[in-house]
Formats: structure tokens, C-alpha cells, sequence
């Protein structure tokens, strides 16, 4: 049985709205995925011994606020 000619347009009409949205969703470029932010180097003190040469220290601080 076919159906009315009005119907069959309304049902093309629709259709093409759909796949026309269904594209334009795809087509969407994907949001970019956060870098985590560095954490910074605690500064390096120099350390003198007894015999006038110098030495690396690194100390680590305790971080002052987590964010």
C-alpha cells in the first residue's frame, strides 16, 4: 500500500535532518585531553665541606598547598 505523497515528503524531509545532524555531530573535533601541570624542582643548595669542595643538596619541602 502506498501512502500519500504528502506523507512520503514529510518522512524524506525528516530523514534528511537526521542524517544531516548525525553529521554534523561526527564531524566535531574531540576535546583536547587536559597535561597534567609540572610540579617544580625544589631549589638545590650548594654545601661546602671541610676540604673546600662542593656538594649538591637537594632537600625536598613540603608542599605549602595542594591544588
Amino acid at each position: 500500500m502506498l501512502r500519500p505523497p504528502k506523507f512520503r515528503a514529510v518522512l524524506w524531509a525528516f530523514s534528511l535532518l537526521g542524517w544531516l545532524l548525525f553529521g554534523v555531530g561526527c564531524a566535531q573535533q574531540p576535546t583536547p585531553t587536559p597535561t597534567p601541570t609540572a610540579t617544580p624542582l625544589p631549589p638545590i643548595e650548594l654545601v661546602r665541606t671541610q676540604g673546600g669542595s662542593v656538594i649538591a643538596s637537594a632537600r625536598i619541602q613540603p608542599a605549602q598547598r595542594a591544588e
